[in-house]
Parts: C-alpha cells; sequence; structure tokens
C-alpha cells in the first residue's frame, strides 16, 4: 500500500510539473553577432554584446545563446557568416556590421531568410532602404540630419564653395552626397569640386592615389574640405594630408560622424595628424547607470586586449549595447504573446516578421539614448555633438540641434545660427583669424624694381645667400600676407628699367603682380590694376634754405630798405616842419649861424623819435604836428621791436625758389628719379624744358646737387620727401603747391590671380 501510494505521488508530480511546462515555456532565444575584431570599435562591440546578454540573464533569469562571427571586416565573409548563423545556428536575429557594404550583403539574405539584421553602419543610404532591405534595422544617426549639421558649420562660418571627399560605397554615398548638396544650398554655399574615392579596402596603392589627389586639391582655390569616408581612409587621408602642408594655416577640414564617433579609441599618433578637424560626433546623455557600465565594461576590455585601453567610452559600445537589449526584449515580449506549445527556441520563418516588428517597437532609456524606431531606422537624437580636434584629444565645443541650431548645452533653448557662440574654435595651423573658402592654388610670379632711389623704402641686394629684399614696401607686403586668411605663395623676380615698363611687363610675361613703390598713376592702369595707396600721395618740390644774414646786421633787418627810406625822410620832414614854425615863434634855441641851424634842425627831427618836446615847443600847432608823428613813431618803434624780437629767437627758414613758374621762365636746372613717372610728369604736364630736367639715380645725390646750385629744385613723390628730409634735416624744405597723383600701391596683372577690395585705413589685398 505504501509503495503504491509512493508511486501515485510521483505520478502526480510528473504531472503537474509537465502542466508548469505547458503553461510557463522556457525562455530559449538565439541571436547572432557579426564584428570586425581588426578594429578598436569592433572588439568594443564585442564585450558590449557579451554583457549585454549577461546582463540581461541576471535581470530576468532568462539565459539566451549567443554565436559571435568575426568577418574581418571583409563583406563577403560576413556574408558566409550569415548563412552558418542562420541556418547552422538557427538565430533569430543578427547583430554587429560595422561597414555599409557588409550591412548590405548580409541585409539580402536576411531578407530572404526573414532575420531581421540590426547594424550598427553609419554609412548608409537614407532612401529606399526599407524597400530594398525590409529586415534591416539602423542603430545609427540618421545620414541626412548629419550632412544639415555640417552644412549649418558651413553657413555659420558664411564658406560659399566647399570640396567634399568621400568613399563610393556604391550604396550610401550616393544618397549621402545628395543630402549633403542639398543642405549646403539651403545655408548658401555650393560645392565646388568633389573628390570620389572607390572603397579603401578596394583601392589599389591607395597611399599613392591619395597623393595624387591631394596635390590636385592643394592646386585649386577652395580650401574647405568635408570628409565623408570610413575611418581607414579617413586615417591614410589625414595622415597624407599632413605630410603635403594640407594640415597647415589656411585650410579647413569638416568631418562628419563615421571619422568623429573614433576619436575616443584613435593613438597619439593618428590624432596629431588631425589636428584643427572640426567635426560632429553622436551626442548620449550619461544615465545613471553610466558609470557603473564604464566601469565593468574597461575592465573587461583590458582583460581580454591588454595590449588596446579605451580611456573614453564613445558610442560603438554602448549602441551595441543597445542593440542587443532590444532584440532581446522584442523575443521576451514575443515570446510571452505565444500562445503555441511549440518550443519557441527553434527558429522557423513564421518568426521573423513578428520578430521584426516587436523590434522596431522598442521603446526604452538606453545606454546611448532613447531607444525608438522611426520606420526601420532608430529616432535620431536631441542634438549632434560639435568637436574639435585639439592636441592629444579633442575639445566639446557645444551642440547643433535642428530646431534650435547651436547651442553651448544640449538643454539651451536659444536658437542661433551662428557658432561663435560656441567660443573659439582652433583651426588647422591655428591662425588668428576665421580661414576663408579661398586661396591662390599656384606659386605668384612678383616683380619688385631694383633701381629704387631710396633703400629704406624699397632694397634689393645681392649676397652669397641670394637676394635679400626689404624696405618699407617689402614690410607692407609681407604683414598683408601675414593677414591673409589663408598661405601665400610667390616668388620674386627683380626689375631694372622704368616703373612703367614694369608695369607693361605684367601681361607681355605672364607675371601676377608688382611689389615695390610703385606710384598709382592714370595712364598705368591700363596695363594692371592697383590696391588701395599704402602711403601719402603727391608730387612736391625740395629745395635749399635761402642763406641767412649775419647776426652783426640782424638789427636792420626788421625793416626793408625801402621803409627804413621812408621811416627817415618822414623823420627828417617832421623836424623841418617843427624848425619851421617855432623858428616864427622865436625860440632862442633856433637861431644863430646856418651851421648852427643845420645840426638843430637834424637834431630836432631825430630827437622827436625819442622824447616829447613838448615843454620846449612855444607854438600850439607845433604841439598838433608833435602828437601826431608821436604816434607814427610809436607804431614803427613798437613794430620794430617786435620784428627784432622774433628775429633773435627764432630762425626763419625761407626756401630760395618759391615759384615754378620763375624755374621755368629762367630755364634753372630741376632734379627727378631717373626710373620715376615725375620725369615725364615735368615734360608733360608742367611743361619743363627737357634739357631742364636732370635725371638722379638714388637718393642721396640730391642734398649735394642742392647745395652746389647745380640744380635749383627736386621733384620728388612725397615719400621719397618724407625720408630725404628726415636725414638730411638742415638746409633743405619744401615748397610750392603740392601736385596730386596716387601713392604707393601694388598692382596686379589685368588677368587678375590677384583682386583687390577697397578698405578703409591703409592698403588691404584679397587674392582669389
Amino acid at each position: 500500500m505504501p509503495q503504491a501510494f509512493s508511486i501515485l505521488l510521483l505520478l502526480l508530480l510528473a504531472a503537474i510539473s509537465s502542466q508548469c511546462k505547458y503553461t510557463k515555456p522556457q525562455f530559449k532565444g538565439t541571436i547572432g553577432a557579426i564584428i570586425d575584431s581588426t578594429s578598436s570599435a569592433g572588439k568594443q562591440e564585442k564585450i558590449a554584446i557579451e554583457m549585454a546578454v549577461e546582463d540581461f540573464f541576471d535581470s530576468t533569469g532568462h539565459k539566451p545563446l549567443l554565436h559571435v562571427r568575426d568577418s574581418q571586416g571583409r563583406p563577403v565573409q560576413a556574408a558566409w557568416d550569415a548563412e552558418e548563423l542562420i541556418k547552422e545556428k538557427k538565430v533569430q536575429a543578427i547583430v554587429g556590421l560595422r561597414t555599409w557594404k557588409e550591412a548590405a550583403f548580409v541585409a539580402e539574405y536576411g531578407a530572404q531568410m526573414q532575420v531581421p539584421v540590426v547594424s550598427f553602419a553609419t554609412l548608409a543610404p537614407s532612401l529606399l532602404t526599407s524597400e530594398r532591405w525590409p529586415f534591416l534595422v539602423r542603430v545609427a544617426s540618421s545620414s541626412q540630419l548629419q550632412m544639415k549639421a555640417v552644412a549649418a558649420i558651413i553657413g555659420s562660418w558664411k564658406w560659399k564653395r566647399v570640396t567634399i571627399i568621400y568613399e563610393d560605397n556604391n550604396y550610401g554615398s550616393a544618397g549621402s552626397m545628395a543630402s549633403l548638396i542639398c543642405a549646403l544650398k539651403e545655408v548658401g554655399s555650393d560645392v565646388d569640386y568633389q573628390s570620389v574615392f572607390p572603397p579603401f579596402q578596394s583601392l589599389r596603392n591607395s597611399t599613392s592615389s591619395i597623393q595624387q589627389e591631394l596635390e590636385k586639391l592643394r592646386g585649386k582655390q577652395y580650401r574647405i574640405f568635408i570628409v565623408h569616408s570610413t575611418l581607414s581612409f579617413s586615417i591614410n587621408l589625414f595622415t597624407q594630408a599632413k605630410l603635403m602642408g594640407m594640415m597647415d594655416k589656411g585650410y579647413v577640414w569638416i568631418a562628419t560622424e563615421p571619422i568623429m564617433n573614433h576619436l575616443d579609441s584613435l593613438n597619439a599618433s593618428i590624432i596629431s595628424s588631425m589636428q584643427g578637424v572640426v567635426g560632429i560626433k553622436t551626442y548620449f546623455p550619461r544615465v545613471a547607470r553610466f558609470s557603473d557600465f564604464s566601469i565593468r565594461f574597461r575592465r573587461r576590455f583590458r582583460s581580454n586586449y591588454p595590449d588596446e585601453d579605451v580611456s573614453e567610452l564613445g558610442i560603438f559600445p554602448l549602441r551595441a549595447y543597445d542593440a542587443v537589449s532590444s532584440v532581446l526584449k522584442a523575443l521576451k515580449r514575443l515570446q510571452h504573446r505565444e500562445k503555441s506549445t511549440k518550443p519557441t527556441g527553434v527558429w522557423f520563418p513564421s518568426m521573423g516578421k513578428p520578430l521584426l516588428k516587436a523590434i522596431l517597437s522598442s521603446n526604452f532609456e538606453g545606454l546611448s539614448g532613447h531607444i525608438q524606431f522611426e520606420g526601420t531606422e532608430l529616432v535620431p537624437g536631441p542634438a549632434f555633438q560639435i568637436v574639435n580636434v585639439v592636441e592629444r584629444s579633442y575639445r566639446e565645443l557645444g551642440f547643433w540641434s535642428p530646431n534650435l541650431g547651436f547651442s553651448r548645452t544640449v538643454d539651451m533653448k536659444v536658437n542661433k545660427k551662428s557658432m561663435e557662440i560656441l567660443g573659439s574654435v582652433i583651426w588647422p595651423g591655428d591662425p588668428p583669424y576665421v580661414p576663408r573658402e579661398w586661396a591662390t592654388g599656384k606659386r605668384l610670379k612678383i616683380l619688385v624694381p631694383a633701381d629704387s632711389p631710396y633703400e629704406n623704402i624699397m632694397s634689393v641686394k645681392t649676397t652669397l645667400d641670394g637676394t635679400k629684399f626689404d624696405g618699407f614696401s617689402i614690410k607692407v607686403f609681407e604683414m598683408v600676407r601675414e593677414n591673409l586668411s589663408y598661405p601665400l605663395l610667390y616668388d620674386f623676380f627683380t626689375h631694372h628699367g622704368t616703373y612703367d615698363s614694369m608695369i607693361q611687363e605684367l601681361e607681355e610675361h605672364g607675371y601676377d603682380a608688382v611689389v615695390g613703390d610703385t606710384a598709382i598713376v592714370g595712364r598705368r592702369l591700363k596695363y594692371g590694376e592697383f590696391t588701395q595707396p599704402y602711403s601719402e600721395s603727391g608730387v612736391r618740390m625740395v629745395v635749399a634754405v635761402k642763406q641767412q644774414p649775419e647776426k652783426t646786421w640782424i638789427f636792420l633787418m626788421p625793416f626793408t630798405k625801402e621803409l627804413w627810406a621812408l621811416t627817415v625822410v618822414l623823420v627828417l620832414y617832421n623836424g623841418l616842419i617843427l624848425w619851421l614854425i617855432e623858428r616864427q615863434e622865436g625860440n632862442d634855441d633856433l637861431v644863430g649861424s646856418f651851421r648852427n641851424q643845420i645840426g638843430v634842425l637834424v637834431w630836432l627831427s631825430f630827437n622827436t623819435l625819442f622824447s616829447m618836446q613838448g615843454e620846449k615847443l612855444r607854438s600850439n600847432l607845433s604841439r598838433m604836428a608833435m602828437a601826431v608823428w608821436l604816434f607814427v613813431a610809436f607804431v614803427l618803434t613798437s613794430s620794430y621791436t617786435a620784428s627784432l624780437s622774433s628775429m633773435l629767437t627764432v630762425r626763419r627758414l625761407e626756401p630760395s625758389v618759391v615759384d615754378v613758374e620763375w624755374l621755368k621762365q629762367t630755364k634753372a636746372m630741376v632734379g627727378c628719379d631717373r626710373y620715376s613717372f615725375v620725369r615725364s610728369y615735368l615734360e608733360e604736364v608742367l611743361h619743363f624744358d627737357k634739357a631742364c630736367i636732370k635725371p638722379f639715380d638714388t637718393g642721396e645725390d640730391y642734398p649735394q646737387a642742392l647745395r652746389t646750385g647745380q640744380i635749383k629744385a627736386a621733384f620728388l613723390e612725397v615719400p621719397y620727401i618724407n625720408y630725404l628730409l628726415a636725414k638730411n634735416c638742415k638746409g633743405f624744405m619744401t615748397a610750392g603747391p603740392t601736385y596730386e597723383v596716387g601713392g604707393f600701391g601694388f598692382v596686379m596683372s589685368p588677368s587678375p590671380t590677384l583682386k583687390y577690395f577697397p578698405a578703409t585705413k591703409g592698403c588691404i589685398l584679397f587674392f582669389s
């Protein structure tokens, strides 16, 4: 009896156990993962996928099966791995596939077998993806929004023409470039040139091909480059660009997410070749469990890959973790809805569509942000992060979102279309200004006058080390060049002869510009275009100072000879009037011999200048005459005293020649520079006799010629006069009017590589 009761009890327990298994079937989800172990991102994704499976088991008690395969970045290998996982391992979904070409191969097979494929690929088309590959799910950022973010950067700095460099992967490149071109047009920019490369893995002689293309780009005008490519291609591209000097001042490089998302895993040597690159990264919020995940991830990564280290977690492992989590959550939800008693761990075709629908209905907060799908694409995050590669890492400048534009923080509610709100940007070469999009693509041939009369203004000297160019004009040119927003390549060529012939050589011999002390003259405009003048303009006359009289006789200088004579006549006349009046009144002092009377007359005349004589005069008529005379005498003596005081305290400089007409009438010799336009100006405009014009080779000859009277005047341009008078401050001065002509300016070829734009101060050159 007890034995029968025991058997009955065992049967009852077995029935109960069987009933439990039927009502609550065990979870048997199986997923596959295809990663690329040749890249750091692939290794990080593998660790994250394994951690996602383990965390799912720890939280639910259900342990799915995970099968990981390594494609090593080869699309054909990825396709073979997918076939093996689906047919032999019976996986219900495949995750991974970093490159878009791998994803495309596997998505084709996944569509045939109705197995969802969750791809991490970033270089993917935005159009026709769901129609062509209905079982492909993308957990990467939208290509269209990426391109709008890049275009916003271009538009912020008002760059009008850009060059695009990208890989043609036969799938996503056309759609991405179409989105970029449309986005650029929206901000008022155009594409000047598109540099298209085949996929890097299939590119033969990749280094030489990149070098040849970069050499072509270096010869073009525009220096704003947008790079949209895989990491392997971009590493080679930036390395070669740095070797060729294209990561220096004057260049701008903008990179998209497929490149910038890898910054956290790149080594210092690669980062050093990307200095100044600006780009966009996927932004992810630091959720509460991020810190714990980061510690566990880095510990495990260091254990599996001791030769590598991850200082900062990027988007790749977070997206991989969330992708696996979405698949496992979907499998769990799908199993709970399963009414059949069939074991759900076994793969059969009808599971594909329900699982795909369950994955696309995901709605949870993951490590990389909110996980939700629109169609078969992940709903974009709130913003893209704008970063700037500097030194051994990168700076986080701020954020860009489609609705709010640029902002310092992701939650800043300010609509700004300019990146200036993000602060300063370190561009390649660290220039102190925002680079312009254009530059000269060739070495300019610039003429320099070798026969300038003044070395301080323009100097050309031949030394053992070569030809040295110096002087004020060269310094102005160098200062302008240093303040340009692009590198200016040029070579100087000397010219011997007149300045007119030098300017004529611009077009005749293929020169691009003239730099030197070249005056802006009307007749030269038909040979070239001038910048604004960078010096004072005009032509003036320099003459010797009139010799000053000896100081012994300086007391005679206040009055002219005529005034002295008139004064003597007035004095004698006044004395004679007084003598005649007083004599008739019987003044005893005015009687005596004739000789005595003459002496009294002279004495009376001059004495009235210094004394009143009122007490000795008897006649009221004499006193009236004396009052008038005293007023005249007061004016004369006051003027004399003031003039003499001025002469004794201030030295007066008077030109020896003041009138140009006098020079022409007397046929006096005048001097000018031999190679200057002034020589023809004296003949054609001022109408000097050709025989009366003496040319000089250097400015040092004028002082001696003026002192010796070899020439009476020198006609020079105002900058030369300033230098001449500064060096010879005694004995010379300017005289006569200033004849208005243009000052010194630089000259450009009439079919210019160079153009100029007016500025309010000085000379500002723009080369285009």
